[in-house]
């Protein structure tokens, strides 16, 4: 599966003497831990096998935590009634009550753990915060993010909708295919055909496109579809079928369906 390419770092990370030792590697299995929830619950990652989990060290005094936070708590609000994932936010070095004044004052509502001990800290070879960590369902580490990351962009949804419907098993020759047209959806947003990709999970994507889409030839309209036909297709099937949406109005003004695009 391809690296987080489209992902930019907007700031540094903090420090406050986090444990340094480095344990946790990507590509191997993710370190277990135990965590409190403010209800005094423990919960353990091992609990949460089959799974797609993101896990993110943060605290309130953390500057680029804050910074980064509403773009974390956008893909939970997509994510979260998906089954198979599950979001554990776990305070490092810092008071409950502040973490809960901080979603009260940003009107984010979302699970804190607790890590009393600095197990789980420790086990991830903590450097600072914010850091996260992707596990997928096999509970292998897929990634480590060091520092904040713009978690609401819609390649990071395609990403975890490649992990949430198992797309790492993709054949080698579907796997390179499907990096070719990630490449073509990229060269499409740089020239502003595509303008966000909204997944609204489990419903059908949508996509919606920029000015540039109207200037273009229809069966250039139509190979546009087919690309990002090739960039949601999981392998199991030849089409997946979503709307196309006006960038300025959000009216659907097209839907491709079973191969074909059709205008309103």
């Amino acid at each position: 599966m391809p690296l987080f390419l489209f992902l930019v770092p907007f700031n540094i990370s903090c420090d406050k003497k986090a444990p340094r030792v480095q344990t946790a590697t990507e590509g191997s299995p993710a370190p277990d831990f135990s965590v409190t929830a403010f209800s005094g619950e423990k919960m353990k990652l091992s609990d949460l096998g089959g799974k797609v989990v993101l896990v993110n060290f943060w605290a309130t005094w953390c500057a680029s935590c804050a910074e980064e936070k509403p773009h974390l708590f956008s893909l939970y609000s997509r994510l979260k009634d998906n089954p198979d994932f599950r979001f554990v936010s776990i305070l490092f070095r810092d008071d409950i009550n502040k973490a809960l004044m901080f979603q009260k004052a940003h009107s984010m509502a979302f699970p804190v753990y607790l890590d009393p001990g600095g197990e789980a800290a420790f086990s991830y070879g903590l450097t600072g915060v914010p850091e996260t960590f992707i596990i997928d369902k096999q509970g292998i580490l897929r990634k480590k993010i060091i520092g904040p990351e713009n978690w609401a962009s819609p390649q990071v949804l395609a990403y975890f909708r490649d992990l949430l419907e198992d797309r790492n098993d993709l054949s080698a020759e579907n796997n390179k295919n499907f990096e070719a047209c990630r490449q073509k959806l990229v060269l499409a947003q740089k020239s502003n055909v595509l303008y966000d990709l909204d997944w609204k999970l489990p419903a059908e994507p949508r996509v919606v496109i920029g000015p540039t889409f109207y200037t273009m030839p229809f069966d250039a309209k139509e190979n546009f579809a087919l690309t990002i036909n090739c960039f949601l297709m999981t392998g199991k099937s030849s089409y997946v079928n979503f709307d196309l949406l006006d960038w300025q109005t959000n009216k659907k003004i097209g839907r491709f369906s079973n191969g074909k695009l059709k205008l309103d």
